[in-house]
């Protein structure tokens, strides 16, 4: 009689795992970073932020994007995170910004659900200048592609871009690219 409830045990255990693996696939799994994300599996998809100054051509030469120490940055923590995600604030005395990088899992779907990285930066101190130029990145460490879905005219690319990728481990995904919310003749509300 033991028996078939050990075997339960173990099928509960299992699923319970394999649902647990899934939820957790994607996350900040890049911890050399300032902001990384990538899913739990080997020469995947990965992602990362990097920034520097547009103050003078000195500031290009100080690319913030792994952690280092010469950096010099106030602070660098995950303030929040749980299951769902996470809030990370980053304060660059150089650069006068602070960025909040937010990450958010949003569950369903074969490889772990969707996810969406926000990333918002406001001056420090707004007596001085904050100007800087952020790219946030993806490229795939592995076998597959990914192409841009997005037409491009003479002036560029204006609104969302889509990119479209494969990879054996990941199957078929779509990336997009939106500017924030907020429009210049805005007010920012704050309500925290």
């Amino acid at each position: 009689m033991v028996l078939p409830w050990i075997l339960l045990i173990s099928f509960v255990s299992a699923v319970l795992s394999s649902t647990t693996n899934d939820t957790l696939l994607w996350g900040p799994y890049r911890p050399n970073l300032y902001f990384g994300l990538r899913p739990r599996i080997p020469q995947s998809l990965m992602t990362g932020l990097l920034w520097f100054g547009t103050h003078d051509y000195a500031s290009v030469t100080r690319t913030r994007h792994s952690c280092e120490q010469a950096d010099e940055l106030k602070t660098y923590t995950w303030t929040k995170f749980t299951r769902e995600g996470g809030t990370q604030v980053i304060e660059d005395t150089l650069n006068n910004v602070r960025l909040t990088t937010e990450f958010l899992r949003i569950p369903g779907g074969v490889h772990g659900g969707s996810w969406a990285a926000r990333i918002k930066g406001k001056p420090l101190d707004t007596t001085r200048a904050s100007r800087i130029s952020t790219i946030f990145y993806f490229g795939l460490e592995g076998i597959g592609g990914i192409d841009m879905e997005t037409d491009e005219d003479e002036n560029g690319l204006e609104g969302p871009v889509k990119f479209s990728g494969s990879t054996p481990q990941l199957d078929d995904f779509v990336i997009r690219v939106e500017d924030g919310m907020l429009k210049p003749d805005l007010v920012e509300a704050n309500f925290e």
